[in-house]
């Protein structure tokens, strides 16, 4: 089983003539649909979902532009290791009913 490089680097338009490159961690991915990225501001997280927009992936908070060119080799699901207790944040899932409302 190969190991999945987690970490990514994300270019963020601040204004127009601003560009901004930042270190974050990808929390999940699909391979050409989406991806999760972490990314550590101040001591706070913040957790971006980035759409594939045919050759990289795209989002937008308020006026920024957040793109990055991350390379899926597989899909996959990191979990979230806290630093101060060094538990585990299990991920959550939604099921849902035979009406399609969910439980």
């Amino acid at each position: 089983m190969a190991d999945v490089e987690i970490k990514t680097l994300l270019d963020i338009q601040v204004s127009k003539r601003k560009r901004v490159e930042k270190d974050a961690t990808v929390v999940e991915c699909f391979k050409q649909k989406y991806i999760k990225v972490e990314l550590e501001d101040d001591g706070v997280d913040h957790i971006f979902d980035l759409k594939w927009n045919g050759f990289m992936y795209e989002g937008k908070l308020l006026d920024m532009t957040i793109t990055c060119q991350y390379k899926a080799e597989r899909d996959f699901s990191a979990k979230k290791v806290y630093k101060h207790s060094g538990t585990v944040q299990e991920p959550i899932k939604v099921e849902r009913k035979k009406s399609g409302y969910p439980n």
